[in-house]
């Protein structure tokens, strides 16, 4: 049995269709939809190419699947992760979906060892920070500025693995 680990980290592992999953900082995950009802955008990149409405917003929605290349068809999303992030301490707070296949699972790091980028890892460095081992599955660390196009402030240092996990401290 594992015992807690004070410099752990929680993290939601998410399921993002086709056999992958991923994980996001515990913190970062703000608001679930059961069965979203996305909305396609005509002349926008695939794997960014769906909205869903949110509060009267038009929240840009990430499908994982098709940024990986590894399918040219949306993924059925059965549940809208709505997760809130900044790029750096002095940047508003931005607001995007990524569609799942299923519910979240919250996961206790016990290991944050880097682990090599599941296939296809070159299209995972694309949008992911980092990678460990849970269980027996490479878990890519979904970087939020890179999946959205938007350039790191390079001006700020990079952070560490747990402050990208939401500096929670506890292990599985």
């Amino acid at each position: 049995m594992n015992e807690i680990n004070p410099k752990g980290t929680t993290a939601w592992c998410i399921e993002v269709g086709h056999g992958h999953v991923a994980a996001i900082g515990e913190n970062h995950l703000r608001h679930l939809v059961d069965r979203p009802q996305l909305f396609a955008v005509p002349h926008t990149p695939a794997a960014c190419g769906r909205v869903f409405v949110w509060n009267g917003e038009i929240i840009p929605v990430w499908d994982i699947p098709q940024s990986l290349g590894i399918t040219d068809r949306p993924v059925e999303a059965s549940v809208l992760a709505g997760v809130a992030f900044q790029l750096d301490r002095h940047a508003p707070v931005m607001v995007a979906g990524i569609a799942l296949t299923a519910p979240p699972v919250r996961i206790r790091i016990n290991d944050p060892a880097p682990a090599p980028l599941p296939d296809p890892a070159q299209a995972w460095r694309r949008i992911a920070c980092a990678c460990f081992m849970e269980g027996n599955h490479a878990l890519p660390v979904l970087d939020f500025g890179k999946m959205f196009g938007v350039e790191p402030d390079l001006r700020e240092p990079p952070l560490e693995l747990e402050q990208d996990l939401g500096n929670e401290a506890v292990v599985a």
